[in-house]
Parts: structure tokens; sequence; C-alpha cells
């Protein structure tokens, strides 16, 4: 997941990624056992036992890497990459047909599911 975000205090932008993970974490977890995917719980599963954590499921990676977009090319270069990740994966052959993107926000679209607070 790559993600831009702003929070009054510098400072609370590990808290943020804590408690995002948390509860997505559980979400997944539950959907995933509501849904019967038992390979994946499989997966989550081995993980968590291997980073010693006290923890049934491990559904993301420890840590984050935090990037201070300092300037405005800077900030619109990680956008790019950003909104072209999905298709340089192969998911889609353009940055706005990625659901959960907000390719579709700056390229002006109304009909989004996530709406953002475009910077530039």
């Amino acid at each position: 997941m790559h993600l831009i975000i702003s929070a009054g205090k510098p400072e609370s932008i590990p808290n943020i990624f804590r408690d995002l993970k948390r509860h997505t974490s559980s979400e997944i977890s539950s959907l995933l056992k509501t849904h019967g995917k038992s390979n994946a719980l499989r997966i989550f599963k081995k993980t968590a036992n291997k980073s010693n954590k006290d923890q049934e499921y491990k559904v993301w990676q420890s840590g984050y890497h935090p990037i201070s977009l300092e300037t405005e090319h800077f900030f619109k270069q990680k956008l790019n990459y950003i909104h072209h990740n999905p298709v340089h994966k192969g998911y889609v052959n353009e940055p706005t047909h990625w659901r959960y993107s907000s390719a579709a926000n700056y390229a002006g679209y109304d009909d989004v599911p996530l709406q953002v607070d475009k910077i530039f």
C-alpha cells in the first residue's frame, strides 16, 4: 500500500499507521474467516508465528517507510509513482482504472469510491 498522508503533528504518524494496521488486520482476518479463505489465513498465521508476535495473524509487514515530501516537484513525483504503480504491476491499463486510487480524483472523475483532498 502506498499513500500520502498529513498529520497535525508529524510524531503522530507512527500512531496513525499502528492503528490503521491493527484495525485493517482485524477486519481482513475476520472477512477471510467469514468467507472460508483458509489458504490466506494459513499464510497469515505462519507469518505471525515467524515474527514472534503475540498475534494470531500477521497481515502487514512490520514498520513503514515514511518519506518527507518537502517540495511540490517531489510530491508530484511520488503521487505519479503511486498512480502508475497498478499499471506497472499489470493490474490495469490506465491509472484511473484502479478503483482505490486517487488517480480518478486527480483526473476530475466524480464517481469515485474514495474521496481525497487534492493538494496540487
